[in-house]
């Protein structure tokens, strides 16, 4: 069952063996379900850092997979360094 939105986690599968496992990174990883182009392959046993700044999505998150990373990944390294929450 493919969790992406255009199935490329399937696609990234099948360029494997199918005992192969790997490792993957997930920037933006939300809740880590919800268009995840890795939990599939974390179920396949690959180990996956999801990594995502946002604290409203953490819970979620922390409960669905194994390894997470609360920051933030910035081009320019003098950009404030606090997550925005929008109110109303």
């Amino acid at each position: 069952m493919s969790y992406a939105k255009d199935r490329e986690d399937e696609w990234l599968l099948n360029q494997f063996t199918e005992d192969f496992k790997g490792y993957a990174v997930e920037l933006g990883a939300v809740d880590g379900t919800f268009i995840s182009c890795t939990k599939l392959l974390e179920e396949k046993g690959w180990d996956v850092l999801c990594i995502e700044p946002n604290p409203r999505h953490q819970e979620a998150l922390r409960r669905d997979r194994k390894r997470v990373l609360t920051c933030a990944c910035l081009d320019k390294p003098d950009l404030p360094r606090t997550m925005w929450e929008p109110t109303g």
